[in-house]
């Protein structure tokens, strides 16, 4: 270590001597250089100025002056060549020493770091020694460590399976003992809850027992109640052995009750005697049993067998085919003819351009894929314009959309949905094809020759199989609903993840309405040059819609939907909507045959199935739809003031319902009274009616009064059983509302021609409704109102008009408010003279 420390300060001390030996001599060679300069420029100094008298003395000589300057120049060149040439030595020199030094501590580096580098291999050798030492003795401790474990784990193994062993033992003793006594608990339980059952069942049975048991002596009671009798069915229907009769729920016990038909059963065990109340109750309890046992032999329900459901089948594919043919025909005569006329629109550039890029988009999607979610927004953008221009209802506009074939483009985005199910992704969303619907109603409304293009073409047969897939797809889901709120007992609808509206079934129900009602408004008109082609087409497309199943199928969604209307506001709108439809077909079809004869002893013709379809569907169900809506089940008929309005979709669809029924008298005025006035309906009607009327008068709503007041005489005329209906039930009755309402209805205006033909029906040869009539008001009334219309109507017959305009409102306006329609034209002056009396 000294040896080291004195080296260095050897080393040291000998760099200081050579470091300021090196100062000197270039301190010296400074000094030599600057005294060489100034002699260089002393010397520079005598040879320019001898130069310079030379030039002085020897201008005329300019050889001399030529090789003095040559001189000259050579002088200088060797002397800056001499500096160069010593500056470049001495450079050298210095440079040779600076590498000779740089090469000597470059070789004593070296020699350090070997010396450096062998002990540190001998200290990495010895350190290499130490741990492989260490290394064996620690591996020769963990193989004892780890022998000594092994024998430890295998002692304690050993001692706890033995331990293990004996734990399971004890645990299958005491696990066999607590199975024997909780199989024993069990069996107990099950005892205790089997006789709860049994108790709670007996107990459920006495008060359903006791329950039917008032009923029964409420409905035997002849006296109006304020009680609504309940339209929900019984668990177990009931039958009356004594008719032999089946009862389905609380308004056909009511009704059945208190029917003539019982009452002369009841009179007929007695030999004649008029039973007393407690009489006719003890019979009512006694005969009026469970029917669990005879269910099959008194069942309601219709078979239909193979042979009827295949000819169904083949008529409906002879209706869809002549359909279908006719329709190909109408379209080629449509395109060969005089159509493709020029329509100067405003907007023509922009119907244009919309057309233009939905057909587009049309063409770059595949028909059997679902569209992009990019497409559908633009089609949906494009849709929301096109509603823009057509709700201006524009002539030009619809004339020009309905010349380029857009119509026929809009009907083929619905093609796609007869071949997907429900349960598959559909195409476009619902609320695009809800769109086109709006739009193709906007483009039909009002709109003559579209809807007739419609009809005669193969466009109508794809709308109504549409609606029919849609209403089985919707009736379905409402049978599930139904199902599983009965079982439940649940509301219908808490039922998660099961629709109760249908947008497109909505749709288009609105869309077919609006086409089939343009062209019953103008079904009499002389607009087309054949008409009875026009009617043989009505008739073929009205029958294909009853051969599909549309009205069996609403009528099951009806059925299906009571109890919800009150509380789904859409459900109950697309019921209105597609009983509008059905409404719109009783209309076309009561135009093209000129209403005929109501009161006619022969039964109507029905080559469509229409009118026997709605009879074997009571009207599709309406009744039992507006009782449940407008009544709530064991609620008062009139509740306290004030006065509680119902909802707007609830009154909306009575509306329909009601004008359903008055339509349809006019196609069959006799199945109408004898469906209404059949058992269970006729008092739902009677407290449908009496409840309006009532409603009415608290609440602006004529246009649903005039309709039931409409209805009241299409159910009473010439019917004297109908007509002892208006007179039964809570007071005041229907007959006596009718009577009390404004006078409006009693003088000359127009409101009169509504009411009074209804009292005439309701009171005619019938001595109880004429003394209530005349309680209120006189007779003379309606005796002056008939041979007013007497007086008219002879004055029509001598006058002979047959104009157009006087044709259109003669069968539109007043034909169906019209006394002719209403009340036989050969009992008017009998009954002008039962009034004056």
């Amino acid at each position: 270590m000294d040896r080291t420390v004195l080296k260095s300060k050897h080393l040291n001390q000998k760099y200081k001597e050579r470091r300021e030996l090196k100062e000197v001599q270039e301190k010296s060679r400074k000094e030599e250089k600057i005294l060489l300069i100034q002699r260089k420029l002393q010397k520079a100094e005598e040879l320019k100025q001898q130069q310079i008298l030379k030039k002085v003395a020897k201008a005329h000589d300019e050889e001399s002056k030529k090789s003095e300057i040559h001189f000259i120049n050579k002088m200088d060149a060797e002397n800056k060549r001499h500096d160069i040439l010593e500056k470049e030595k001495d450079s050298e020199k210095r440079l040779q020493d600076i590498e000779e030094e740089r090469q000597r501590r470059l070789e004593e580096k070296a020699a350090r770091e070997s010396a450096v580098e062998e002990r540190r291999k001998a200290i990495e050798v010895e350190r290499q020694q130490r741990i492989d030492h260490i290394r064996r003795k620690r591996e020769e401790k963990d193989k004892k460590i780890e022998l000594q474990m092994q024998e430890k784990e295998k002692e304690r193994l050993e001692a706890a399976n033995q331990k293990a062993r004996e734990r399971e033992l004890k645990l299958f003793a005491i696990e066999a003992a607590h199975q024997a006594n909780v199989e024993e608990l069990q069996k107990k339980i099950l005892l205790k809850q089997e006789e709860s059952k049994r108790r709670h069942e007996e107990n459920i049975g006495q008060i359903r027992a006791r329950a039917f048991e008032l009923s029964v002596r409420r409905g035997s009671s002849m006296v109006g109640s304020e009680h609504a009798p309940a339209l929900s069915p019984y668990r177990v229907k009931k039958m009356c052995s004594l008719c032999n009769l089946i009862i389905g729920s609380e308004v056909y016990l009511y009704s059945h009750l208190r029917s003539k038909k019982h009452q002369e059963a009841i009179q007929g065990l007695l030999d004649g005697v008029e039973p007393s109340k407690d009489q006719l109750e003890c019979y009512n309890l006694k005969y009026i049993i469970d029917a669990t046992n005879m269910m099959d032999s008194c069942s309601l329900d219709v078979k239909v067998d193979k042979e009827s459901l295949k000819a169904i089948n083949k008529t409906r594919k002879k209706l869809r085919q002549r359909l279908f043919l006719k329709g190909r025909t109408f379209e080629e005569n449509w395109k060969n003819g005089d159509n493709s006329m020029e329509v100067n629109s405003s907007n023509k550039q922009t119907l244009q351009k919309i057309v233009s890029k939905i057909q587009s988009l049309v063409k770059d999607n595949s028909p059997k894929s679902p569209w992009s979610g990019s497409d559908a927004l633009a089609l949906e953008r494009l849709l929301n314009q096109l509603i823009k221009l057509v709700s201006l209802k524009n002539k030009q506009d619809l004339e020009y959309i309905f010349r380029t074939g857009a119509i026929s483009v809009f009907i083929s985005f619905f093609s796609p949905l007869l071949e997907f199910s429900n349960d598959k992704f559909p195409l476009l969303p619902e609320k695009i094809y809800a769109l086109l619907c709006t739009i193709l109603k906007e483009i039909c409304a009002n709109h003559l020759e579209i809807c007739y293009y419609v009809l005669s073409s193969t466009l109508i047969i794809s709308l109504l199989d549409l609606l029919a897939l849609r209403l089985t797809l919707f009736s379905e889901e409402s049978a599930t609903v139904m199902s599983s709120s009965f079982s439940s007992a649940t509301l219908p609808s808490s039922n998660a993840g099961i629709r109760t509206f249908d947008p497109v079934c909505s749709s288009l129900s609105i869309l077919l309405s609006t086409i089939i009602r343009t062209l019953s408004d103008h079904a009499f008109v002389p607009w087309n040059d054949n008409p009875e082609s026009f009617r043989q087409r009505v008739s073929d497309m009205i029958s294909y819609s009853i051969s599909i199943g549309i009205v069996d199928k609403l009528s099951l969604c009806i059925a299906n939907s009571q109890g919800l209307v009150n509380s789904e506001q859409d459900l109950a709108r697309q019921l209105r909507n597609s009983l509008s439809f059905i409404v719109c077909l009783t209309m076309l079809l009561a135009s093209i045959k000129n209403f005929g004869d109501l009161f006619s002893q022969i039964d109507p013709e029905d080559n469509t199935q229409f009118i026997i379809t709605l009879r074997m569907t009571h009207i599709v169900g309406v009744i039992p739809l507006m009782y449940g809506a407008l009544l709530n089940t064991g609620s008062t008929l009139r509740p306290q003031s004030p006065t509680p309005e119902s909802p707007e979709h609830v009154l909306e669809l009575a509306l329909e319902s009601l004008q359903l029924l008055n339509y349809f008298a006019l196609l069959d005025l006799k199945m109408l009274q004898t469906i209404l006035g059949s058992e269970g309906l006729s008092l739902q009607l009677r407290h449908i009616a009496n409840y309006l009327i009532w409603y009415c008068t608290h609440w602006e709503a004529d246009y649903l009064l005039h309709e039931v007041i409409l209805l009241i005489g299409f159910f009473t005329v010439d019917n004297v059983d109908n007509q002892n209906v208006v007179h039964t039930g809570q007071r005041p009755t229907i007959l006596e509302q009718l009577c009390s309402l404004p006078y409006e209805f009693f003088s000359g205006s127009n409101l009169s021609k509504i009411l009074l033909p209804t009292l005439i029906s309701c009171c005619y040869e019938n001595e109880v409704n004429r003394q209530i009539l005349e309680q209120e008001v006189s007779s003379t009334i309606l005796s002056s109102f008939i041979d007013k219309e007497i007086i008219n109507n002879q004055v029509k017959a001598t006058l002979k008009r047959k104009s157009l305009e006087n044709l259109i409102e003669s069968r539109v306006t007043n034909d169906r408010w019209s006394l002719k329609l209403r009340f036989p034209k050969n009992k008017w002056l009998l009954a002008k003279k039962y009034f004056e009396k």
